[in-house]
């Protein structure tokens, strides 16, 4: 296991996050793969990470998570389009009217 640890901080250290989060899973530590996708901005594996979850509410937790974490980051790259196709309409909005795009805000 210390090796399997070894590999997962190097992994991470030099940005694989996908390489990572799918050695993590792989290992049944889904909470921490999940965390793992997130920070390398890979939504999609970690709301497929987090759904392997089988505790409701750690699964609710994590999918909260995941998707705050999205639409901060959606935000916070003033990608308005983005947060509409994900639902955050109030951030796309703020995003809109900070660029003066009113038409669309």
């Amino acid at each position: 296991m210390k090796i399997i640890n070894v590999v997962i901080e190097r992994l991470y250290a030099i940005g694989k996050f996908e390489a990572t989060g799918e050695l993590l899973e792989q290992i049944g530590q889904y909470e921490e793969a999940c965390r793992v996708y997130c920070d390398g901005k890979l939504w999609d594996n970690a709301k497929n990470c987090a759904s392997m979850i089988k505790a409701k509410d750690v699964n609710n937790k994590m999918m909260a998570m995941i998707s705050d974490k999205e639409r901060a980051t959606n935000k916070d790259n003033k990608d308005p389009w983005t947060c509409l196709k994900n639902g955050d309409y109030n951030a796309a909005c703020e995003i809109f009217a900070e660029t003066g795009d009113w038409k669309n805000c």
